[in-house]
């Protein structure tokens, strides 16, 4: 309490009253989308009070080996919070600005999921030659590029088989590979071996119809360029890329019967290379 004495003729005083300001607990926990268990570090976030986040208050706060960024001691309040770099090889699920509101004498709790960014890739051979060596492995280079600029370049093997009917294809005939941060858009590039050549490729975001869509008979889908994939867009890609046999030329210009014995005419590139996930 303030005691307050005002003599005869004076003015009266003003008096201020200042009530300090509550506090709680805030705690960002960051997880994978498919396997909730599996905490995440290296998120990194900022908190602002207000919905635009021209007043941030916490900034490049990153997540710890456990998945968690914590402030023990925060007033009471309604904050924002937004996720502005995901860990490598996930992508950000919720953007923009989220409010949270902390509460006196509580910890308030704001999970988090990051999706993982995949790419799915196979080979396959269409018009197989009895007197061709049919590949069983395909070897892709992986275009990162910004613009009209190539990035980085990274090397991808992956299985090859002949199987194209709608019934023989299965999600197992795909390699999985886990797409690094901070690349947006890869160009595949097929890297056919000799006495073959590049048809096409079918791009698909989901697995939904994989039997029927990615199969060379279903032309709609099928682009003649080399694929690009747009992780800006989609988290996940499905890609098949046809080859087919051809025969070369002798040296009286005339088209070969028979191929030669089977080769391959690319040397070996000192690329990055991408791990399949397990």
């Amino acid at each position: 309490s303030v005691v307050v004495t005002v003599k005869m003729g004076e003015t009266t005083p003003e008096v201020l009253f200042e009530n300090q300001r509550q506090k709680g607990g805030l705690q960002i926990i960051k997880q994978d989308e498919e396997k909730k268990y599996r905490k995440l570090s290296g998120a990194i976030f900022d908190i602002a009070s207000d919905d635009k986040g021209q007043n941030i208050l916490y900034k490049n706060q990153k997540t710890d080996g456990s998945g968690k960024i914590s402030i023990p001691a925060i007033a009471t309040g309604t904050y924002y919070i937004r996720e502005t770099a995901p860990p490598p090889g996930y992508q950000i699920i919720e953007k923009g600005w989220i409010p949270v509101t902390v509460v006196h004498g509580k910890t308030t709790t704001y999970q988090v999921e990051n999706r993982p960014t995949r790419l799915h890739l196979r080979q396959v051979v269409l018009n197989q030659n009895d007197a061709l060596v049919v590949p069983s492995t395909g070897y892709f280079k992986l275009e990162q590029f910004a613009g009209s600029n190539t990035v980085n370049t990274y090397q991808f093997v992956t299985g090859s088989t002949v199987k194209n009917k709608p019934a023989e294809i299965t999600k197992e005939l795909f390699t999985t590979v886990r797409i690094s941060v901070g690349i947006d858009k890869l160009r595949i590039i097929d890297l056919v071996p000799e006495y073959y050549m590049y048809r096409g490729a079918i791009a698909t975001e989901t697995d939904t119809d994989l039997e029927e869509k990615h199969s060379f008979d279903h032309t709609s889908e099928i682009v003649k360029a080399d694929p690009i994939v747009d992780y800006s867009k989609s988290s996940e890609y499905w890609v098949t890329v046809f080859v087919e046999p051809k025969m070369g030329t002798t040296s009286n210009g005339e088209k070969e019967k028979e191929p030669r014995p089977y080769s391959w005419d690319y040397k070996t590139n000192e690329l990055g290379r991408l791990t399949q996930v397990k």
